[in-house]
């Protein structure tokens, strides 16, 4: 019997049609103007459909994001260590 390399893996969701597949590029630009502060951007794609959007912030992320999902609600037998 070999090991489990993936120890999560006997959690993950085996049916294909509930995973989902994203790309996600991120980058800072840099300060403009009087703001010293440099500008957090992003772009993410949802594979199968190919839509895409820009983003402003990690919370515009996880909501393009959990908008395929709908919850991210752990099963009920799932525990945190």
């Amino acid at each position: 019997m070999t090991p489990d390399r993936n120890p999560g893996s006997k959690h993950m969701n085996q049916n294909p049609e509930q995973r989902q597949s994203f790309v996600v590029r991120i980058w800072t630009e840099p300060p403009t103007g009087k703001d010293p502060t440099s500008v957090w951007r992003g772009w993410v794609q949802h594979v199968r459909s190919g839509e895409s959007v820009y983003i402003q912030s990690p919370q515009e992320l996880l909501d393009f994001i959990h908008g395929w999902f709908g919850s991210f609600d752990p099963p009920p037998d799932h525990h945190l260590k």
